[in-house]
């Protein structure tokens, strides 16, 4: 229970300082032209999302499912089953479970990231339209992020709720952040934010360190 506190405390903390550069990258950001396309694909991807919701409704279940089970693959578990129907699902894999395997489908804009990894190969006549594309993943995932992080979810309620809720705060903005960046204006906007992320550590462990002396 202590570790589990302490964790929170530390995902919480780590948050701050990628929470102070957002509005200088937020500002940074806008000015790339790719916002534009982006965010037509984020309006979008908004009013996609429910009507899925309501036409399709297990799409984000599968969707769920199958990046926990992209996530057991990668920590090399062998997948045993996979269902997927209206409001549940399950996935079986070989193994112990794992913290990345449970928290991966509320922090993972899985659509998006895959897209990204075949951005280079687009030819540019057709980089505004993958961007419309890319945005509207991004906000497939974010709707159904917020939906899935509920409190009687067994995958947050396993770990705890204080950390799991922590983690996916932190995570979800380095994911979801990150991805919107790199979609925007590329890879550079990433380092930068990260760069700018460290400056303010910085800062605020001087004032921290000023304050207790």
């Amino acid at each position: 229970m202590v570790l589990s506190v302490i964790v929170g405390l530390l995902c919480l903390a780590a948050t701050v300082p990628l929470a102070m550069a957002l509005p200088q990258m937020v500002a940074q950001a806008s000015t790339q032209s790719g916002l534009q396309p982006f965010g037509l694909g984020v309006g979008l991807g908004l009013v996609g999302t429910l009507v899925v919701y309501k036409k399709l409704p297990i799409l984000p279940v599968l969707e769920h499912e199958l990046t926990h089970l992209a996530a057991a693959l990668l920590l090399f578990r062998q997948p045993l089953s996979l269902s997927a129907g209206k409001g549940r699902g399950e996935v079986v894999y070989t193994g112990r479970g794992s913290v990345i395997i449970r928290l991966a489908p509320y922090v993972v804009p899985t659509f998006t990231i895959v897209l990204l990894c075949i951005g280079p190969f687009i030819a540019d006549p057709y980089q505004r339209s993958f961007l419309v594309l890319l945005g509207s993943t991004w906000a497939f995932h974010v709707l159904t992020a917020l939906e899935e992080t509920r409190p009687y979810q067994p995958d947050l309620r396993e770990g705890g709720l204080f950390v799991s809720f922590c983690a996916v705060i932190f995570l979800d903005l380095v994911f979801y952040f990150g991805t919107a960046l790199w979609s925007v204006g590329g890879a550079s906007l990433v380092v930068d934010w990260l760069s700018l992320s460290l400056v303010a550590l910085r800062e605020l462990t001087g004032a921290l360190s000023s304050a207790g002396a």
